[in-house]
This record gives structure tokens, C-alpha cells and sequence, in this order.
């Protein structure tokens, strides 16, 4: 189902259905899509959900037809329930479209009101699971969270107790290690990591369930066609 709403989306942003083919085409040969799609993932439902809000609410702006715009918040609203990442991805992707579109979307003001308020109404059970029953509301940020690590302030402490092994002011030692710098250096590897060659192109994801042998999660022409 990916590959038409790709399609219908090339067309609405490239204005040109011959990109619109080869994007669908890149898409269906993409290493990583042919990967998850054989099996059943969450994963691919919020894929399609957030797509699918995406041309509708393209649609929208080009036609100014609420048909569209309902559809896409309740696309947009279904796919915060699909996977934990849309619950972030999604406010920032509408951030980007509001931001992208506001002097469209400033002269219509009442169809920006009622997308925002489906969206506030699909999202309450949400809000409500995640403001008053914060055991299961966040678990998953809980779970894959590296801050809450418990091997976390071990690491700080043995890179303090070797940085004072060589003489180094114990002042300037907390300084320098603690929970804030430790935390802003995982980050940083973290999302670098996901950009290293290894990865993109030659052995793909290190969790074999999720990665084709011997190939990355991405063709060799994408690289170059993004650039």
C-alpha cells in the first residue's frame, strides 16, 4: 500500500510523474523496505498512517477540501497509537508542514482549528495515559532510554577514577564526567551512528532480524540522489 501513496505524494510535491515512478521504484528496492515488510511490525502500520496523513494533508493545501483535512488528522492521529517514535516524529513533521505552509494555512484558519482539535480529541486517551499512569505511558522510553541504564553512573565512575589516576584535579574531574556531559556524548554517538557508512550501505542493521546479509539499509544511487 506504500507504494502508490508514495507515488500520489512524489507527484504532489515533485509536480513530476516520472520522479513519482523512480521514487516508488527506489522504495520497493530499498534494502530496508523489503526487509520489514516480510514480517508483521508496528512499524508498518505507523509508516503508512503517517504517509497517509502526509498526501492528505498536501491535498488539503492544494485543494482546501476538508474531506482531505479530516482525513489526514485522523490518519495522522490513528498513527500516534501505531508506534512510541510517531508520538515524537509526528508533532515535529506538523511543526515542519505548518511552518512550510503557514501563510496558506493562515487564511484558513477554522480548517487549522478543526485539525488540531480531531488530533486533540484522538490523542486525550493518550494524554491521559501518559500524564496520570506514567508506569505504562512511558515504559517504552523507560525501557530503550539510556539514561535511566543502570550501568549508566558505573561508566561515569570508573572514567573518573581513571581520568584521577593520572593526576588530574578531582574538581576538574566532575567537571568534566558527570551525568550531563555523559549524556550529551551518548547522544551524540547515538545519532551519528545511524549516519556511518557500515551502516547506510555496506552491513545494515547489527540485529540480523532487521537487515538484509551483507548489504546496508539503503542503495548505493540514494545516497546520491538525497545529496
Amino acid at each position: 500500500l506504500l507504494i502508490p501513496l508514495i507515488f500520489f505524494l512524489g507527484v504532489q510535491v515533485f509536480k513530476d510523474k516520472k520522479i513519482a515512478l523512480l521514487s516508488c521504484l527506489l522504495f520497493a528496492l530499498s534494502p530496508w523496505s523489503i526487509q520489514l515488510a516480510r514480517m508483521s511490525l508496528e512499524t508498518n502500520l505507523a509508516t503508512l498512517l503517517v504517509v497517509s496523513g502526509l498526501c492528505w494533508f498536501i491535498y488539503f493545501v492544494r485543494s482546501n477540501s476538508k474531506k482531505y483535512l479530516i482525513s489526514s488528522a485522523l490518519c495522522f492521529g490513528a498513527s500516534l497509537y501505531a508506534y512510541f517514535s510517531t508520538r515524537v516524529f509526528v508533532p515535529l513533521l506538523l511543526l515542519f508542514l505548518f511552518i512550510f505552509y503557514f501563510k496558506k494555512l493562515f487564511k484558513l484558519k477554522r480548517e487549522v482549528f478543526l485539525f488540531i482539535l480531531i488530533l486533540f480529541i484522538l490523542s486525550i486517551p493518550l494524554l491521559h495515559l501518559t500524564l496520570f499512569n506514567r508506569e505504562a505511558g512511558w515504559a517504552r522510553a523507560s525501557n530503550v532510554s539510556f539514561w535511566n541504564d543502570p550501568s549508566f553512573l558505573g561508566k561515569i565512575n570508573e572514567t573518573r577514577n581513571r581520568a584521577l589516576d593520572f593526576q588530574i584535579p578531582s574538581i576538574l574531574v566532575r567537571l568534566l564526567y558527570n551525568r550531563f556531559t555523559f549524556f550529551v556524548y551518548t547522544l551524540a554517538t547515538n545519532i551519528t551512528s545511524q549516519f556511518r557508512l557500515n551502516y547506510l550501505l555496506l552491513d545494515g542493521d547489527p540485529n540480523p532480524l532487521y537487515s538484509t546479509p551483507n548489504i546496508g539499509i539503503m542503495t548505493w544511487a540514494e545516497p546520491f540522489l538525497i545529496t
